[in-house]
This record gives structure tokens, C-alpha cells and sequence, in this order.
């Protein structure tokens, strides 16, 4: 196998075709395994009594969209994946490949590799690929002039957009590409679930709409703001139901980053948390609620320090589970505490500290970000151990 590298980044060239590589991992899981994985997992996202804590390994983060080290699965840039939706294909089935070796607890979803972008196109915005790299997906391209208000109030009274233009028809046509490659791979078809895009949440995508001046918009215009909540929030749910309309995925179950959810929609919610308490409560969480209410939830992220929002994020109606973008940022004592009283399964993606390995016994789903599929191996043992 030839390795490729940009940056820090690896990539690794196929040394046989895309449907040897389908047929080793097809043959590679074990379904009663996997089956047990589902099972378990949707059970700690309820609470009930599992025989162990969900634990996953990976060398893919999702969040910082990097994948670090190589396995023996091929990976590729972004624009390769691109150009043959079978390397996006393989890209997005790497965590699978590990689960199958290692036999942990992800659930395998894979998404066509769109970016943060997805949703921002069905105002006009364009995706910014400057940058993409293997894992490192489009960007909003920031073009201030359509940041203007005047603009943005044009699109508020205009109302909903449509949502089936160009975007939405690559994803259409990617997800019929992929069930077309896994037709075939009786295990893959079973335990791979096609998920939605990036959909974002509703003050993200105001954010990419209007820019950094929404901040003060806030304060000089809070009608234009709520508006605006308004307008994403439902171009967000009409985009996601259309999205699984495509993939016949239910409206209120989601497979999302190799979780199992009991709610049909990953609400992302970063840049509304630089708002103090009272400015979410009045502008975001109101739109949040929205958001997941034809869904019957979801889970909901969020990135950065969030002890002043606790009580805020945690209230979100319909709210199943809750990722922590920078849970080194957390104190686990103290999300636990409070999610485990309202029975909102933590996602997260950091070693869970031996201390609370006695305590914790449901409610969550363990991720660790590794560098080789050694460590990984090790990192797992760890927890079985534990078990």
C-alpha cells in the first residue's frame, strides 16, 4: 500500500479495488456483534441497564474533520472523494473497518462529505474548499457583501427556500451511488446507515448568513434576530426531512458519527455559545426546541467552555444526547451530575477516568481519538478490563 502525505495529513493509495476492499470488510463483521453494538448503544442513550458501557476507539476525529495515522483501509483527500464516490465511500467506512478488527462499540454510519456548507448553499452561499484536505471538508466562503443586513431581511421576507438545488441533488446522487456499491455486501447493507449531512443548528446557520455582526444584532435588533431563528430553524427541518425522504432513514432515529440515536436529527449549536445565559435563553434555545421537535430530538453539540450554559443546554426540550466539542474543557463530575438527573446520555470523546468507570455504569457512549490502530487495540483493552 502507497502512503501519500499533505501536511501532517496521510493518505493511502488502494492496492486492490474498491469491491475487494467491501468484501474483506463485509466479511470481517460479525453480526450477532454488531447487532448486540445497536442494541447496546440505543439502550445507554435510554438509560436502561446494559452489560457495559459503550466504548469506541478511532484514528478519525469528527470534530476537527482529521484522520490521524493509517490502518491497512485506504483514505483520501477531499477532492478525491470527490471525484469517485467510492474513495468517499472507503473514506467514510475507515471507522467501520477499525470496529470490524478491534470489535468495539460504533454503530457504522457513513455521510456523503459534504461539509458544514450544506445548508448555507440554499441561500447562495458558496462552499470554501481552499483547505480541504482528507478529512478537512468545505467551509462557508466568507463574502462579507452577503453578509448585509438588507440582504439577509430580503431572504428573511422571502421566506423558506427550496432546498432541492444543486447541493441537495450531489448528496441525492451520492447516497444512490453508495446503495447501489453496498447492494451487494449483505453485512454492509444491514449495519451501514447512510446519515444526514451537516445540517448545522439554527444560530450556526444565522451565523454563516450574516457573519460576526449578528452579535450586535442581538442588541440593536432583536426582531431581526428572532426572524432570522426563525427562517434557519425551518430551513433546517425542511432540508433534514427531504434528507431522509433520500435515505428512508425515520424521521425520529438518526445513525450520526457512528452513534445510534434515539432522535432524528444532530442539532450543532457552536457559536451561540459566547451568549451569556439570558441572550440564549431569548434568542437560541427557543430555536433549538424547534429545531428538534419534528425529529422527537436528537443529539446536540456544542464546542468551546460551556459551564455558563449548563443549565441552558441542558434543558433543550427533546434532547437526547449531549457531544461536547472540547470536553477537556468540561468537568465530567459535574455534566454527569446534572445529565445523568435528566436522563441525557453523554457523548464523550475523551478518556472516561477509571474513577467514574464504578459509577458510570449507563447513559453513555465513550469515544477515544487514537493515533494507531495499536493504541487503539490498547486503549480498548483497557476499558474490557474494567468490564
Amino acid at each position: 500500500m502507497v502512503q501519500t502525505r499533505k501536511g501532517d495529513i496521510a493518505a493511502t493509495k488502494m492496492d486492490k479495488s474498491a469491491d475487494d476492499y467491501f468484501g474483506l470488510l463485509n466479511d470481517l463483521i460479525d453480526p450477532a456483534h454488531q447487532a448486540a453494538v445497536e442494541e447496546r448503544q440505543i439502550k445507554s442513550f435510554r438509560y436502561e441497564k446494559i452489560d457495559h458501557i459503550p466504548v469506541m476507539v478511532t484514528l478519525r476525529d469528527d470534530v476537527s474533520h482529521q484522520t490521524f495515522g493509517n490502518s491497512d483501509w485506504p483514505t483520501f483527500f477531499w477532492q478525491e472523494q470527490m471525484d469517485n464516490y467510492d474513495h468517499m465511500l472507503l473514506n467514510e467506512l475507515a471507522p467501520a473497518y477499525e470496529s470490524a478488527v478491534l470489535k468495539d462499540d460504533k454503530c457504522f454510519s457513513i455521510r456523503p462529505n459534504l461539509g458544514i456548507s450544506f445548508t448555507p448553499t440554499f441561500f447562495g452561499r458558496n462552499p470554501d474548499i481552499s483547505e480541504a484536505e482528507l478529512d478537512s471538508v468545505p467551509w462557508v466562503k466568507r463574502e462579507e457583501a452577503l453578509c448585509d443586513k438588507v440582504l439577509i431581511q430580503a431572504m428573511i421576507d422571502k421566506g423558506v427556500p427550496e432546498v432541492k438545488g444543486k447541493q441537495m441533488a450531489l448528496y441525492e446522487e451520492i447516497v444512490q451511488s453508495w446503495h447501489e456499491r453496498l447492494a451487494d455486501y449483505p453485512n454492509l447493507q444491514r449495519f451501514t446507515h447512510i446519515s444526514l449531512p451537516d445540517v448545522q443548528g439554527p444560530f450556526n446557520l444565522a451565523f454563516h448568513l450574516r457573519g460576526v455582526d449578528l452579535y450586535m444584532d442581538i442588541v440593536d435588533d432583536p426582531k431581526f434576530v428572532h426572524d432570522l431563528m426563525n427562517l434557519t430553524s425551518e430551513t433546517i427541518i425542511k432540508a433534514a426531512t427531504h434528507c431522509k425522504s433520500i435515505t428512508k432513514e425515520p424521521m425520529d432515529e438518526a445513525y450520526y458519527w457512528n452513534w445510534h440515536i434515539p432522535g432524528g436529527i444532530r442539532n450543532v449549536d457552536d457559536n451561540s455559545t459566547m451568549l451569556g445565559p439570558d441572550h440564549y435563553n431569548e434568542f437560541v434555545l427557543p430555536y433549538n426546541n424547534k429545531t428538534f421537535a419534528p425529529f422527537d430530538g436528537g443529539a446536540h453539540h456544542s464546542c468551546g467552555e460551556l459551564e455558563h450554559l449548563y443549565d441552558d443546554l441542558f434543558s433543550i426540550e427533546k434532547i437526547k444526547g449531549m457531544h461536547f466539542g472540547n470536553p477537556e474543557m468540561q468537568d465530567f463530575g459535574k455534566v454527569w451530575s446534572q445529565l445523568k438527573d435528566k436522563k441525557i446520555c453523554i457523548l464523550w470523546d475523551e478518556k472516561l477516568d477509571p474513577k467514574y468507570r464504578d459509577q458510570v455504569k449507563t447513559g453513555i457512549v465513550v469515544k477515544e481519538v487514537c493515533t494507531t490502530m495499536d493504541e487503539a487495540k490498547a486503549v480498548l483493552e483497557s476499558y474490557q478490563k474494567d468490564w
